[in-house]
């Protein structure tokens, strides 16, 4: 099974923002959605502040709307944002994917990764990276978290980090395969047989 394509918008994480499946400290400041067909956003979130000295501490969330009947399989995820404004001495450091229920409960990780390591050098810019998911089973109602932690690396002051939701990420989480094709079908003979 393939991965599907959900675009990050403009539009503001509908649940409250918490850690949901995150084992590593703080709440995101920040959150938004992301969905099959959705129009990319353009407009950078206020500034996230990354305390002096903090390691792996939750900034930024995603809330990925599913198709109905979303189906799961064990695929990698890539997750890629732009850190659109950044000072120097942060590093992208963990991504949780948390199956949540309509009750906004955190139901299971679906798939993390800590210590990642990845500097924004100052400069922002487009950073990804690839986690491993396991095979879940949606039930109605359900929606994904992506939590992002970073830290500050120097440990002289807070600093600032922006994020333009203008990326999209690739999750196995699809859409129901064929579901009408023996309607289609069974039409089809019918019409062959009236011919």
């Amino acid at each position: 099974m393939a991965t599907s394509t959900y675009a990050q918008t403009d539009d503001a994480q509908s649940p409250t923002l918490a850690a949901y499946c995150s084992t590593v400290g703080g709440t995101p400041e920040q959150g938004r959605q992301a969905t099959i067909g959705g129009t990319t956003g353009v407009t950078a979130t206020a500034s996230i502040s990354c305390g002096a000295g903090q390691t792996d501490d939750l900034e930024i969330s995603y809330e990925c709307l599913l198709p109905t009947d979303a189906v799961s399989s064990a695929e990698d995820a890539t997750i890629t944002i732009d850190i659109s404004l950044n000072s120097m001495n942060v590093d992208w450091d963990s991504c949780f994917i948390c199956r949540v229920n309509s009750s906004d409960v955190n139901q299971e990780t679906i798939g993390s990764a800590t210590g990642l390591g990845i500097t924004t050098n100052g400069n922002g810019g487009i950073l990804s990276t690839t986690i491993s998911c396991s095979a879940v089973t949606f039930a109605a109602g359900d929606y994904v978290i992506i939590a992002l932690g970073f830290s500050e690396t120097a440990g002289h002051s807070a600093v600032n980090i922006q994020m333009t939701p203008n990326q999209v990420f690739l999750l196995p989480f699809n859409a129901p395969v064929g579901g009408n094709a023996p309607l289609f079908y069974d039409h089809l003979r019918m019409m062959q047989g009236n011919s």
